[in-house]
């Protein structure tokens, strides 16, 4: 079975504690305005509470696991939104089943490549 993997320079994983007010207003209104988007398209979904984020020099994608409900049954569901980088325009929208599987680079490992 296929796992896609994101890699990206600047790929961050957020911790719950960081959108409780930690995180610049512009990323957590990109992260709502996305969820909303994702909500208004799936059934009864439910997203995990870290996410992972590309952050671009004009664009912010989030990256969100999560479970939906799909031919009467839970199933993975991902979630790829990219947004303006004030996070108030939404600009694509994704919904796929299945679960990205996210690798966090510290650092010291992207300078040495």
């Amino acid at each position: 079975m296929f796992k896609p993997t994101i890699l990206a320079y600047g790929l961050v994983l957020l911790s719950p504690v960081a959108i409780a007010g930690v995180m610049p207003l512009s990323e957590t209104r990109g992260y709502d305005n996305c969820l909303s988007a994702a909500e208004n398209q799936t059934r009864n979904l439910v997203v995990e509470k870290t996410y992972f984020i590309n952050e671009q020099s004009k664009t912010r994608t989030y990256y969100l696991n999560g479970l939906s409900v799909r031919e009467g049954a839970w199933a993975p569901v991902r979630i790829a939104c990219e947004t303006t980088n004030s996070g108030n325009r939404l600009l694509t929208l994704n919904v796929e089943t299945g679960h990205f599987a996210g690798k966090l680079a510290s650092a010291e490992a992207l300078a040495q490549n």
